[in-house]
């Protein structure tokens, strides 16, 4: 809708960047499978300090995702159930949010995953075999019946292929959830201290998943934009802004199904909500065990306490655990809506990739005894465009997006004077108090200035 036509280059050239990115994890996630991996390789390479930003920001990261997908399943709900969100006027605009039952119904799932993840790597594993492949499955076929029964060619030129030039296919990567649908590619790190083959299964999982992830997306969207039935919508055909407004905006490949003069779309527009309920709830069971293993790894990096690395009689951190259900259960409370939270998640997530392209070169150089199963080509060079990359990704998210990001990864950084520096550096335990407290006066003032807030 922001782009037009051209969206889905937008999808590629974001797939191509993440490309990059997930090669360098790739080579590193077989060089050290260890869980909550992604947190302890800038330990190996830059020291504590580097590893706490980075781990925190990937914590307030992950933290989000779980409440984001809870509540991404109950928008969906509220197309049958209006009394389950209402709209609201935020600093990004019109948003959806969700009303008091809504919110309930949101907690409901985020205690099932969190249950469900208590239990152990089996019983996840088992429930999310389920869910992937109904991930793959109704995608695949709404594509194929979409471009085989919908397709109208004249929509990727009308008015034209790019009716708001060209920096909207670049802006879009980082505010339109793009970036946010090719996230799930570290799953498998965070999780690769507990598979029976690591250096062989995850990075051959990262780079063919992450691969298919591409091809898939990009289908896609030129399915969605090709199938769009704007007669049936009420609107003239081109008017891309004006889809914001119709029910499109709120469930896309269900409405355009639904809306399809074809008989077989309108039955299949059943499965694609299925799929689009289904989908977040994967996303979430996945993220709400990663919070665990990020903690876990801090853990083991002393970062924070050893008490998050008990693990129950499953071997399952137990304590971040319930840590990520009771943080993410504040999510669902100031921030109501999937908007709000996607726009976070991506800044965060994505501010921590730039450790992966420089890692590589770093351990190469510093530990080249260490056994790498997949290697990858041109490091130094490979690195430097994987860490770019991840820089760009960050740069185009603008300002409306920083403003919330950046104090909240900052504001972490006290608790490495308070925690970090007294244990590792022999600093005094009131002066690393001190500089942690004057810290954040100092971050609460600067963020008030600059913000107005």
């Amino acid at each position: 809708m922001a782009v037009g036509p051209a969206a889905f280059i937008s999808w590629i050239v974001a797939g191509v960047l993440m490309l990059f990115v997930a090669l360098a994890f790739a080579e590193l996630s077989a060089a050290i499978p260890k869980s909550g991996s992604i947190v302890r390789y800038p330990q190996y390479t830059h020291g504590s300090f580097a590893s706490f930003t980075l781990s925190w920001s990937y914590l307030v990261a992950s933290l989000s995702v779980a409440p984001a997908e809870a509540i991404a399943v109950v928008t969906y709900l509220a197309i049958f159930f209006p009394w389950l969100y209402t709209t609201k006027t935020t600093p990004l605009g019109s948003v959806t949010v969700l009303t008091a039952p809504g919110v309930a119904i949101a907690f409901a799932l985020l205690t099932a995953f969190f249950l469900i993840n208590y239990y152990g790597v089996n019983i996840m594993g088992s429930t999310n075999t389920f869910l992937t492949y109904i991930k793959f499955v109704v995608p695949i076929v709404t594509v194929l019946l979409l471009l085989g029964l919908a397709l109208h060619p004249r929509n990727f030129s009308t008015p034209s292929f790019v009716p708001y030039g060209t920096a909207p296919i670049i802006m879009s990567i980082s505010t339109t959830g793009i970036v946010f649908s090719y996230l799930g590619f570290r799953h498998g790190l965070d999780f690769a201290g507990e598979a029976r083959n690591p250096q062989r299964d995850v990075p051959l999982g990262t780079i063919l998943g992450f691969v298919m992830g591409i091809v898939v997306y990009v289908l896609l969207q030129v399915s969605f934009t090709g199938s769009i039935p704007w007669q049936a919508l009420g609107l003239r055909p081109g008017n891309w802004t004006g889809l914001s407004a119709t029910p499109i905006s709120a469930a896309p490949f269900f409405e355009v199904a639904r809306l399809s003069s074809s008989s077989a779309l309108r039955w299949w527009s059943w499965g694609v909500m299925v799929g689009a309920i289904v989908v977040p709830i994967g996303t979430g069971l996945i993220y709400i065990g990663t919070v665990s293993r990020v903690l876990y790894g801090m853990s083991t990096n002393g970062s924070i306490p050893e008490s998050f690395m008990k693990l129950n009689r499953h071997r399952v951190p137990w304590v971040g655990l319930l840590i990520s259900w009771l943080i993410g259960a504040l999510y669902l409370l100031p921030f109501p809506s999937w908007a709000y939270i996607a726009s976070l998640t991506v800044f965060a997530t994505v501010f921590t990739y730039t450790i992966g392209g420089v890692a590589v070169p770093a351990l190469r150089k510093h530990a080249p005894e260490i056994r790498r199963p997949f290697r990858l080509w041109g490091p130094t060079v490979m690195g430097g465009v994987a860490f770019i990359a991840a820089y760009m990704i960050v740069y185009w998210a603008g300002f409306s997006t920083m403003w919330i990001a950046v104090p909240l990864v900052l504001a972490g950084l006290p608790i490495f004077y308070i925690y970090v520096a007294p244990r590792w550096y022999r600093v005094s335990r009131s002066l690393g108090v001190a500089l942690g407290v004057a810290y954040w006066v100092v971050l609460a003032l600067t963020t008030y200035s600059y913000t107005g807030a």
